[in-house]
């Protein structure tokens, strides 16, 4: 083997070679007798090698046939490919094995020749395109599992003999070793498996793209918002009517309970008819959800509203009956109730895909790491990336209100009917069922619990979808309130915009321009930010930079690799002294990056960090509210020494892991082990702080008004089964229940406003 013949590729595997046998004095020439030595200590294909051209064609055709599957023995040659033919003219090979009808028996004399005119015993073989393909495909089949075993034979040679991979510079005669791999975090917790229900409201949005969804919500908040109206409207009416006698307030002559009972009723029942026609989507609903025993809200509302009408028209129907006032009023309100929880409900929709519905499709995610007993206790944010399904089905799941009317709502109509008729039988006026239970229903529905998460999150919704924030429904706002801590990275706390790179001031006779392209080269390998900053400051820049060698982080604040052969070291002052190296005199800078080149001081960046007011808004409310910010930085400036100094915030309220943690959390980019707990249109810690803020407050409001709704829900049924019971009628009236209903309505209705301010 001829010095002049080799080629790059083949001076590489010379110099792999030398490495493993430990001997680097090996000159060129001696190549050949180098190969024979690794073949003679490593066996290919399991059989030994042998330096003999005709047994080592055995050991190739051996392994041609463990790769085609071929049964022809081992010993074998290989048929010889003839020249090709002629474009028209199929190509042949000549065959130089006998069928083996015709094969001599070994030991045997050979066969006679044809006799001249005679066909050839053994003529030539037709090569098809197929078979060509398949010869080519066994061929670098073979040539890679050669490569694959000589690779084998070396690491294990390597790993036995302490030799460290080639990498870096050659120094002494040796190389130097190559960092570690970086750690990258990969969470190990799946998806939660649990089967989640889509809300029978918002199955039409099932399968369909953010925008449509959008506007499909918009025209149902539309539908709903005038129904609504009316509704409130009506239930307003009624209301007036069964307490301006009361009251002594003025109402027309011909409406009176006392002189014109029946019209009286009449329209007491013509408002609720019309109410109900209103809803008449939610009644059937309920009812329909009744037969299939799926009880929801909806169902109880219904209810309600037909033991009501049904009571009213008997009061009309037989005057001699009991002659209490309907609770029109109430029932309507109840109407009215589930009206506007479905209009919420599209309100909530309509905003999230709104904010989803970006132009690219690309949005990035906010994840939570989850801890042994499966809840979230760290987010982070993922790269920009196009939104899937996972993120709409989840938005399309049911809240904590429904999930708890599914159980509250049979329990509810069987207390129900059961107090009614202890009440009625039990003090012997088994006529005035209808009137109890009537009355018992009306105050059945717990509106804290109904209204707990569609008021809190349809209100957050609006707010955030003008920043390109949409939260991932009941599961992602769950998640993301019991998050402890949240990752943010360098262009969180400091964007590049926000970083000003002053030129280089170069020392030891070295150009400024030799100084930008390793500082340059070695930002770039770090993976940090700052590179970025680098590259918007400095003018000039080449057009392309050195390949890196070498890379490796130093926990004491710098990085170093090799470019273009020479040692590069990149830090702060203190790793630059620690390093050995003396910095010039008259240096002061608080924030700067120092260069060293071959151990010799070569140059400073004057650095400027200036804080942003949304980035402090962010930060002080993550402090405020009990959220550790880790600050998962590659930048040795970046310390939370830097951020009390620029923020004006405790230092200790910051969490600073060590190098190798902080590397790993910059390196989170999966975005499919974990579920979405919220989108983000924008990659920035504003937006990132909201969607963790607006999370907290919806589920803290969750919380407040599932309490309401159990408080009312505990003692509304018994409260009116007790007035009932002891024949307290001058208490229970339709105006003082209407009352009752709007006193738990409206702590619910405040805390939306609570969960829309920060």
């Amino acid at each position: 083997m001829q010095d002049d013949k080799r080629n790059l590729s083949e001076h590489d595997d010379l110099e792999d070679i030398k490495m493993l046998l430990g001997d680097d004095d090996v000159a060129p020439d001696n190549a050949d007798a180098l190969l024979d030595d690794i073949l003679k200590e490593y066996q290919v294909g399991g059989a030994a090698a042998n330096t003999d051209p005709d047994a080592l064609l055995a050991e190739l055709e051996n392994l041609t046939a463990q790769f085609s599957g071929d049964s022809a023995a081992a010993g074998e040659p290989e048929p010889e490919a003839a020249v090709p033919a002629a474009p028209d003219e199929p190509e042949t090979v000549e065959a130089e094995h006998m069928q083996d009808a015709g094969a001599a028996a070994p030991g045997s004399a050979p066969a006679a020749p044809a006799a001249a005119g005679e066909a050839p015993a053994n003529p030539p073989r037709k090569v098809s395109a197929a078979q060509r393909r398949n010869a080519a495909r066994r061929s670098d089949e073979l040539q890679n599992e050669i490569a694959r075993q000589v690779d084998a034979a070396m690491d294990e040679r390597r790993e036995n003999s302490g030799k460290l991979p080639k990498v870096g510079r050659k120094k002494d005669g040796e190389y130097t070793a190559a960092p570690a791999p970086q750690p990258v975090y990969v969470s190990e917790q799946t998806p939660n498996g649990e089967n989640r229900r889509i809300s029978d409201d918002l199955r039409a949005f099932r399968g369909i793209a953010p925008d449509e969804a959008a506007a499909k919500a918009k025209r149902a908040v539309g539908y709903y918002s005038w129904r609504c109206t009316i509704t409130a409207i009506l239930a307003v009416l009624a209301w007036y009517i069964t307490a301006a006698p009361t009251y002594k307030w003025w109402l027309p002559l011909f409406i009176s309970y006392i002189e014109l009972p029946y019209i009286y009723l009449l329209i007491l029942c013509i408002l609720q008819v019309f109410a109900m026609l209103m809803s008449v989507s939610l009644i059937a609903d309920g009812l329909r959800n009744a037969v299939k025993l799926n009880f929801k809200s909806e169902t109880l509302i219904a209810l309600s509203s037909v033991v009501s009408l049904i009571y009213t028209l008997t009061i009309m129907a037989v005057p001699s009956g009991i002659g209490y006032l309907p609770f029109t009023p109430v029932v309507i309100l109840g109407l009215f109730i589930g009206l506007f929880t479905r209009r919420q409900r599209y309100k909530s929709i309509r905003w999230s895909c709104r904010a989803a519905a970006r132009p690219d499709g690309k949005y990035c995610s906010v994840k939570g790491m989850r801890d042994n007993e499966g809840r979230v206790r760290t987010v982070y944010k993922t790269a920009a990336h196009p939104i899937g399904s996972d993120f709409m089905n989840a938005l399309l799941e049911e809240d904590s209100g429904e999930r708890i009317m599914r159980l509250f709502t049979p329990l509810a109509i069987v207390v129900s009917l059961l107090f009614a008729l202890i009440a009625s039988i039990g003090k012997g006026v088994p006529g005035c069922f209808l009137y109890y239970w009537s009355a018992i229903l009306a105050v059945s529905v717990p509106c804290g619990i109904v209204f707990s998460q569609v008021i809190p999150f349809a209100s957050v919704s609006t707010k955030l979808s003008r920043i390109g924030v949409a939260l991932a429904g009941a599961r992602g706002i769950q998640d993301i309130s019991s998050a402890e801590a949240a990752i943010v990275g360098e262009t969180d706390v400091f964007p590049t915009k926000m970083v000003t790179v002053n030129g280089v001031k170069a020392f030891s006779g070295f150009t400024g321009e030799k100084v930008n392209l390793c500082a340059l080269s070695v930002l770039k390998a770090s993976g940090s930010s700052l590179y970025d900053a680098f590259a918007a400051s400095l003018p000039g820049q080449p057009m392309s930079l050195p390949a890196v060698e070498g890379f490796e982080f130093f926990e004491t604040g710098g990085m170093g690799a090799y470019v273009n052969g020479e040692k590069v070291l990149l830090g702060t002052a203190n790793f630059i002294l620690r390093m050995g190296i003396r910095v010039a005199e008259g240096i002061n800078l608080k924030n700067g990056v120092f260069i060293a080149i071959n151990m010799q001081f070569a140059g400073v960046f004057s650095i400027k960090y200036d804080a942003q007011p949304s980035v402090r808004r962010s930060l002080t409310y993550m402090v405020k509210h009990k959220i550790v910010p880790v600050l998962a930085v590659r930048d040795f400036n970046i310390t939370p020494q830097l951020v009390e100094t620029r923020f004006k915030l405790n230092p200790d309220s910051f969490g600073y892991p060590e190098l190798e943690e902080r590397i790993a959390y910059s390196a989170i980019r999966n975005t499919d082990m974990e579920e979405d707990c919220a989108v983000l249109a924008v990659d920035n810690l504003h937006s990132f702080g909201e969607a963790i803020s607006s999370g907290k407050r919806v589920q803290s409001s969750v919380k407040l008004n599932r309490v309401l709704g159990y408080i009312s829900a505990c003692l509304g049924m018994p409260l009116v089964f007790y007035l009932l019971f002891m024949q307290s009628y001058a208490v229970v009236t339709p105006a003082n229940m209407f009352y009752y209903i709007l006193l738990w309505l409206c702590p619910v209705l405040l805390s939306a406003f609570g969960a829309n301010r920060r």
